[in-house]
């Protein structure tokens, strides 16, 4: 995975946003951010002690793990409540034959790790450049996009996602440890699974998994048909309100593949199985 770095200005900018968060957030700690970015400014890189967990960005001090019990983040219970909704506005949506498109599943600069075809609906996402095609998606889908706004710490990305047949995402990081992955099942054939720091589970439709996809993960379709689910992230259970402040702000000097919504749109086609 390649070394965040930064510029000057950047990091000037950084400073600055660190001192705004801190005076609104008086009574809660910034020591193990300075610490960090310090760390940083001077060249040095924050590592994992785990292996397996190389995400470009790497923040010390959260209780890391690939997997976690989804009764231990709130949002899995609201979006298990919207199941049904969530799942009827998914299969209007194929009728519409609208809003999907191929996700080049690219990071940074490397090559795709997927093997197949990997369509994605999105709902919401922080870095987009085409943030009206995301607002129509969401006006097709109301009850989905209700629910995703209401989720306790919700994150910057949130989209349908559906692996075709005979796809497989190669062993692959996310770009940081900020944030847990939430999957919601809903349309789950055989034969499909996803591992996590070695350890693979399955969905199951109208339930919710959580992992950190800052550690090494892969998964597959070897179905007949298309696997469906809805993919968000939350931010890190142990991150304080601070410091989640602090990093949706500079998130967008963070993030590296910014979403091009819209770039290869399957409007109008029947891609699924």
């Amino acid at each position: 995975m390649p070394e965040l770095v930064l510029d000057e200005q950047q990091l000037t900018a950084i400073g600055s946003t660190l001192e705004q968060t801190q005076a609104q957030f008086p009574d809660q700690s910034l020591d193990r951010l300075r610490a960090c970015l310090t760390m940083v400014a001077s060249g040095k890189t924050p590592l994992s002690e785990h292996a397996n967990q190389r995400p470009e960005f790497f923040y010390p001090g959260l209780n890391n793990r690939p997997w976690y019990d989804p009764s231990e983040i709130p949002a899995c219970r609201i979006l298990e409540d919207a199941y049904p909704a969530i799942r009827a506005e998914l299969d209007s949506v194929l009728g519409y034959r609208k809003g999907f498109e191929t996700f080049a599943g690219t990071i940074g600069e490397r090559e795709s790790y997927i093997t197949g075809d990997m369509n994605v609906f999105y709902l919401r996402d922080a870095f987009s450049t085409q943030p009206e095609r995301i607002a129509t998606n969401r006006n097709l889908c109301p009850q989905t996009a209700k629910a995703i706004d209401s989720l306790p710490r919700m994150g910057e990305t949130a989209f349908f996602s559906a692996l075709n047949p005979g796809t497989y995402l190669a062993p692959h990081c996310g770009a940081e440890n900020l944030r847990v992955t939430v999957h919601l099942g809903l349309k789950i054939p055989k034969d499909c699974a996803i591992e996590v720091g070695g350890i693979a589970k399955t969905w199951q439709e109208g339930k919710c998994i959580v992992f950190d996809d800052s550690f090494t993960h892969c998964a597959w379709n070897r179905s007949n048909t298309t696997r469906f689910i809805v993919l968000l992230d939350v931010w890190n259970p142990d991150l304080n309100d601070a410091e989640v402040q602090f990093f949706r702000t500079v998130g967008p000097m963070l993030n590296r593949t910014p979403v091009l919504a819209g770039a290869d749109s399957l409007d109008g086609k029947t891609w699924w199985k």
